[in-house]
């Protein structure tokens, strides 16, 4: 198992050898240093401690003991100025490419200069390789320097000024800082309150999710289903214990299917959206879960930054009005279309994004320190059905309460579409409105 730090505590990542103990998974999930309490991702429970958006449980420990714990170096997060500098060159260096460009353009809704206001880059196999600054062969090993370290001096920072990035991590065989997100696909930068660029996350391309098939219990034993995503549509080949022979194989655009011998099998997706880290790496940095300011246009336009990095703007000052929303991606789009909707009547539009609805109180704080005197609520439309995000939405609105009684807050609804950037940027966003609920 390999451990981890947040903060000074130290952490062990579950893995295959020893899974969550809660939720049964090999991912996200991590134990305490002396395997006495498991913090999982997808059991949530308010009324138990938490650590970084984890459920904290009491475990017992002691099947653990056979288990290798691997150290591997961390460092702390880099402050603010420097990570803003750090992922603008990042952003600069490695761009977009067209696939990625036509995208954020034709499916999103961005302009040209929207997308390179905001920031967006592609974490390609091909843009990654612009880093790579001499490459060569000695003997049977390839030896690769990249261009950071003479780019970071150029740019008025130290050499090392990737420690504490997340995203990098040091290669020790050739001697070199490296940039190395775990997924491909859409950097989408992660701004506070100035306009600074402090992490991100990153959209996975189609050819980096990962499928599975997940059997249910009478047959889990007995069978294995692999899946293969093509052209929309999820391959399946059933193979059956001890033999291997195959049972069924077919293709279906369905996430579960029921067979007449009574096997029945769910597709699981890996996230579409991962926050990007290298904490897994040698002298790698985590990530950390914080909202996202996703301001309007011209409200972005007036970021400015000293020579080195720092904020000399709070952008939160020149915004009349705040909603809140799910997803960093979503946030961006809010705040690009408000203007050109019936929402323009809000004003200057702060969007404050969070990453799940499970980070709702990470989002509450940052509301505290803001002076708006109405929040208003965009979570996806089904809330409605899903007891879970609706629960979510109460406890964000009765903290807000909590905390200032005088503040209102009001919950958005409208008929297309699931998230409110999905109706902001239909052809009926013309015709009909968004309902604001007052609570």
């Amino acid at each position: 198992m390999k451990t981890f730090k947040i903060g000074k505590q130290t952490f062990l990542r579950v893995d295959r050898t020893f899974p969550c103990p809660i939720c049964k998974k090999t991912d996200w999930c991590f134990l305490a240093s002396d395997c006495k309490k498991a913090y999982c991702c997808r059991q949530l429970d308010e009324d138990k401690p938490s650590v970084a958006g984890a459920t904290e449980y009491v475990i017992d420990g002691s099947n653990v003991k056979d288990i290798e714990i691997v150290e591997i170096p961390q460092l702390e997060q880099a402050p603010a100025n420097v990570l803003h500098k750090v992922y603008s060159l990042v952003i600069e260096l490695f761009g977009l490419d067209n696939e990625h460009l036509t995208h954020l353009m034709m499916q999103r809704g961005f302009s040209l200069d929207q997308t390179y206001l905001r920031g967006y880059a592609s974490f390609t196999e091909e843009t990654l390789r612009k880093q790579i600054k001499t490459k060569e062969t000695v003997g049977d090993k390839t030896v690769g320097k990249t261009v950071w370290e003479d780019l970071f001096e150029q740019n008025g920072l130290s050499r090392d000024a990737w420690k504490g990035v997340a995203g990098f991590w040091y290669d020790t065989k050739n001697q070199t800082p490296i940039f190395m997100p775990t997924h491909r696909g859409i950097f989408i930068p992660n701004r506070n309150e100035f306009g600074q660029i402090i992490g991100g996350q990153i959209r996975v391309d189609e050819a980096s999710m990962k499928y599975s098939a997940e059997v249910n219990d009478i047959w889990k034993d007995k069978a294995r289903v692999v899946i293969k995503h093509v052209d929309g549509q999820y391959h399946y080949t059933i193979y059956m214990y001890p033999d291997y022979d195959v049972y069924s194989e077919g293709t279906t655009p369905k996430k579960q299917l029921t067979f007449p011998n009574g096997l029945s099998f769910k597709i699981k997706t890996s996230a579409k959206y991962v926050w990007l880290s290298t904490s897994s790496k040698e002298y790698g940095c985590g990530a950390k879960n914080v909202p996202h300011y996703a301001f309007p246009d011209l409200v972005l336009a007036q970021a400015r930054f000293d020579e080195n990095g720092n904020g000399l703007v709070n952008l939160i000052s020149l915004c009349q009005s705040v909603i809140v929303t799910e997803g960093l991606l979503k946030g961006d789009i809010i705040a690009t279309q408000v203007p050109n909707t019936r929402l323009e009547k809000l004003g200057s539009t702060l969007v404050l994004a969070m990453a799940g609805v499970n980070s709702w109180k990470q989002v509450a704080y940052h509301l505290k320190k803001t002076t708006f005197a109405r929040v208003f609520l965009a979570f996806d439309s089904d809330f409605k059905d899903n007891d879970a995000v609706y629960t979510y939405l109460k406890r964000i609105i009765e903290y807000i309460h909590q905390q200032d009684k005088n503040k209102q807050v009001s919950v958005f609804t409208w008929e297309i579409g699931k998230g409110l950037d999905d109706f902001l940027l239909s052809k009926e966003a013309l015709t009909q409105t968004v309902k604001a609920h007052n609570f």
